[in-house]
């Protein structure tokens, strides 16, 4: 048999790449893993909140298109910002401190910017922004915690997954943020149904099909991989203990991925080498989670949404 060199399984430097990034499984860097779900945020933060500044801002600003705008734009960037000072915290709970912080910020620069996007006067902006600020901290406090409490499965699942590493984090997160995406879309779709007639939310309201349509992509190539490993007919690729002797049989849940390699070059370097790399989940449990991501694509797109 030849020998086993064993990888260490314990938490990656954030800009590491995964071991696993050259299988189906596609592994991300946890910093990878991180950009992902802020951008994810920032555009579920825009969908949410173009009808809030609507609603409220007509009565300040009334520009329609200037509005939209800035309800995608600013809500947009304050949401990813929230989640982006969450993760770096480390702490999920910091998002219910920052909510209410940025959505009152969110109240002031939408303000500003509409009102200098209609009239393009610095000193007038500045003062509807500080009005907006003092009028608008009731509402935007209670929406900024509204938002955080929505936001918070996301930077919650990118912190236990950073701890944790576990071979399929990131179809974890993707089946995640897919699912929470289309949450957060039917609820912006039943607040204020007539918002589609611009076209701003249709278009956003497209980004939780395309996610849940790519979640079931990746999970369909992992379910049909693992299911070859665990088969004993991949090529390239099969399963051995977390430590011990790679020739002993695997076990779940102590079993890792690994692949032969060679050993390198000279005299006494020739032959192959296992190569243990990460532990990986089961074939039935990447599965089971693809076949609720397309069980949910399918009542999505039932209820109209594409």
């Amino acid at each position: 048999m030849p020998a086993t060199t064993p990888l260490p399984l314990s938490l990656s430097p954030d800009d590491a790449p995964s071991p696993l990034g050259e299988t189906p499984l596609g592994a991300w860097s946890p910093r990878r893993r991180a950009r992902f779900a802020i951008a994810a945020v920032g555009v579920a933060g825009a969908l949410l909140g173009l009808p809030v500044v609507e609603a409220y801002g007509a009565g300040l600003v009334g520009t329609p298109g200037a509005l939209a705008l800035v309800g995608l734009a600013s809500t947009g960037l304050w949401s990813a910002l929230t989640v982006a000072l969450t993760l770096r915290s480390r702490r999920t709970a910091w998002i219910f401190l920052y909510g209410p912080l940025f959505g009152v910020a969110n109240t002031m620069t939408s303000a500003a910017l509409a009102s200098y996007a209609q009239h393009g006067e610095l000193g007038e902006a500045s003062g509807l922004a500080l009005a907006a600020g003092i009028i608008g901290l009731p509402f935007g406090g209670f929406f900024g915690l509204l938002f955080g409490a929505l936001f918070a499965p996301v930077p919650a699942t990118c912190l236990r997954l950073a701890r944790t590493e576990p071979g399929d984090a990131t179809l974890q997160l993707l089946a995640l943020i897919a699912t929470w995406a289309a949450g957060i879309a039917l609820l912006a779709r039943a607040a204020v149904p007539l918002l589609g007639e611009d076209g701003f939310p249709e278009i956003l309201r497209a980004a939780p099909l395309l996610l849940l349509a790519w979640a079931l992509r990746r999970h369909g190539r992992a379910w049909w991989f693992l299911r070859r490993v665990e088969a004993g007919v991949h090529p390239d690729w099969w399963l051995v203990p977390i430590a011990g002797d790679a020739s002993a049989p695997a076990e779940e849940p102590a079993r890792a991925l690994a692949r032969r390699a060679r050993a390198g070059q000279g005299p006494f370097r020739e032959g192959t080498t296992v190569l243990r790399l990460a532990a990986v989940p089961a074939a039935r449990d990447v599965g089971r989670r693809g076949a609720l991501l397309l069980g949910l694509f399918a009542a999505c797109a039932v209820a109209g949404w594409v």
